[in-house]
């Protein structure tokens, strides 16, 4: 008997420890649907006549309209029953607290005097709702200061600013004008300007990966514009002076910038008008550099152009060889502290060598075998 009442106790307490069985997936969907609308119905209890403030005063007659909050909260009821809350009794309880709750503020909302339909205090109302605007305005991110100026440092985020535009608009369409033209004609006002804000203020969509690596495709053909632009004829040098005929060989030039052209062109910008105005802007500024080289007059060919040119980079090699790492000195000596690395007079001398092919010589013996001997 001893035996059998502890085991009666111990079967009692078993029960009440069970483990209460996981909520399903489509429990908490169905919750959170309550939830939400149980959200939206906190809305019309903080703007229901006789409710608090933030600021701890009475609220009037409501500050939306009577019928509109009955509609809303009608319409939330309407949500309510058409979630199916399956076999679940807390689900089922749950729904049937938020429907008595909105049952009760429409109740409430009874109590709500016709609103004032006067001009003055209508007219209040709007004058109010647009020195919020002016406010915002100053305190956007490409907003307007008092000054006209861009207010960089914006006190507020884009999409604060947006979602707060988006609430003086709500309360603009909140305000009863029926009766009075110059009302109706001041709000659409008030309300044109929220809208120009209210996109001013849109939050950019987050860039996607392909339209990042997009640009920097285009980007990198972009930096091989900088190239021969600064190489082209009449274009100021490093050290102020202006190119001739250019740095480099007028065909070679343009052959090369129409490669870059044909590689715009194949780049896929698919819908983004932002990756496709840009290519545009590199492919005009990549015409436009091959008709300035067209300016470029036919290199000179005669002889003393061509050796004078010749010449100077032979005593440019000199220089280069009394700098470079075992180069000799004037003194025929190994030159063991060289003022230049072996890279630098690697990429020195294959800029000469570059500088020397280029020189025409064509028609010339004598040129083409001085080139020749310095090559």
């Amino acid at each position: 008997e001893t035996r059998q009442k502890v085991l009666s106790r111990a079967s009692k307490l078993k029960k009440m420890c069970e483990p209460a069985p996981p909520k399903s997936n489509n429990d908490q969907v169905t919750m959170d649907k309550i939830m939400k609308l149980n959200f939206k119905l906190d809305n019309f209890e903080r703007k229901a006549p006789g409710q608090k403030t933030t600021k701890g005063k009475t609220n009037g007659n409501g500050i939306i309209d009577k019928e509109a909050a009955q509609q809303s909260i009608a319409h939330v009821c309407s949500q309510l029953n058409e979630i199916d809350v399956g076999s679940s009794e807390k689900l089922r309880l749950f729904r049937q607290k938020v429907l008595r709750r909105a049952s009760n503020l429409i109740k409430l909302w009874d109590t709500a005097a016709p609103k004032c339909s006067n001009d003055q205090g209508g007219m209040e109302k709007i004058m109010k709702l647009g020195l919020k605007l002016d406010d915002l305005e100053r305190k956007a991110p490409g907003g307007k200061t008092s000054a006209e100026r861009t207010h960089c440092n914006a006190k507020i985020s884009k999409m604060a600013a947006h979602h707060l535009i988006a609430d003086v608009c709500c309360q603009l369409d909140a305000i009863d004008v029926s009766g009075s033209e110059a009302l109706r004609e001041t709000r659409q006002k008030v309300l044109s300007r929220a809208s120009k804000l209210k996109k001013m203020c849109e939050p950019a969509p987050p860039k996607s990966n392909n339209d990042q690596v997009t640009m920097d495709k285009i980007m990198k053909l972009n930096f091989k514009l900088d190239n021969f632009e600064r190489k082209a004829p009449g274009q100021k040098t490093t050290k102020g002076k202006t190119n001739g005929n250019g740095i480099i060989d007028k065909e070679a030039a343009q052959q090369s910038i129409a490669h870059v052209c044909s590689q715009l062109n194949e780049i896929d910008v698919g819908s983004s008008e932002k990756l496709r105005l840009f290519r545009q802007k590199v492919l005009r500024r990549a015409s436009n550099l091959i008709k300035l080289w067209d300016t470029a007059a036919p290199k000179c060919s005669n002889d003393q152009g061509g050796m004078e040119k010749i010449m100077k980079l032979g005593l440019k090699l000199d220089d280069l060889e009394r700098k470079a790492p075992g180069g000799k000195t004037s003194a025929e000596r190994t030159h063991c502290n060289a003022k230049i690395s072996k890279m630098a007079a690697h990429h020195l001398i294959a800029d000469v060598c570059c500088q020397l092919d280029a020189i025409d010589v064509s028609g010339s013996e004598a040129l083409r075998e001085t080139r020749q001997k310095v090559l």
